[in-house]
């Protein structure tokens, strides 16, 4: 028969393995207690307390609660082996953290890039008149423009646009399609080619043959937020 000293040492027997479960994961995660604290609002103290075992250690609404926290981590972990160890633990991340670290860095890199190019794009306006800017959909103007390239420059009208032979433009035609290719005189007057620099380029009607054109802009300023790298 157990005594009253053997029930409390069993306790605090199960209210250590439930700490050391606690710290298991808290490492898995790469989480300070005060990282924990300020992202999930669960005082550091409370998570010393389970994991020290003091006070009788992690309850079975603090399991429920530290469970949330897991799944928000993206960490399959069941109430029975927090609780008792009972089960397989939850030695992987579903997805690790490092990556989704790494994913917040990049998003955040991009995001400053957006910003930057904004800025950029802002002055350019400010200092030329008739601007235009536009983002490169294909490939049809590689290697000096690649799909994605953000671009700008200042357009040309009426016969101005005979000026701009052999230039690669951000063209928008009669019909209001705004493409980016090399300007050439067209077969009849007043009429434009608007050819592509890349032969390989697999898109239909990459070239276009005698368009009248609205408006030209040769490109004066480009920006690439990811540039390509060779390997």
């Amino acid at each position: 028969m157990l005594t009253g000293e053997d029930t409390a040492k069993k306790q605090l027997n199960l209210a250590q393995q439930r700490g050391e479960r606690l710290k298991r994961l808290r490492g898995l995660l790469r989480l300070s207690r005060k990282s924990m604290s300020e992202l999930y609002d669960i005082p550091a103290g409370t998570i010393q307390n389970w994991e020290d075992a003091r006070h009788g250690g992690l309850t079975e609404k603090g399991a429920q609660r530290f469970i949330e926290v897991l799944k928000a981590e993206k960490v399959d972990c069941k109430l029975e082996w927090l609780l008792f160890g009972i089960g397989n633990p939850p030695d992987q991340l579903t997805a690790s953290r490092d990556k989704r670290v790494a994913q917040k860095v990049e998003i955040n890199r991009e995001a400053k890039e957006l910003d930057n190019i904004a800025k950029e794009l802002t002055l350019f306006y400010e200092h030329n008149t008739n601007a235009v800017d536009f983002i490169i959909p294909d490939n049809a103007m590689e290697p000096q423009f690649l799909s994605g390239d953000h671009v700008a420059g200042k357009r040309y009208f009426n016969e101005d646009i005979a000026k701009l032979i052999g230039h690669a433009c951000i063209t928008q035609t009669q019909t209001g399609l705004i493409i980016v290719r090399t300007l050439l005189l067209g077969s009849k007057p007043g009429q434009y080619d608007l050819i592509a620099v890349n032969k390989q380029a697999k898109q239909e009607d990459c070239d276009l043959y005698d368009v009248r054109i609205f408006s030209a802009a040769p490109i004066l300023w480009i920006r690439r937020a990811n540039p390509v790298t060779s390997s």
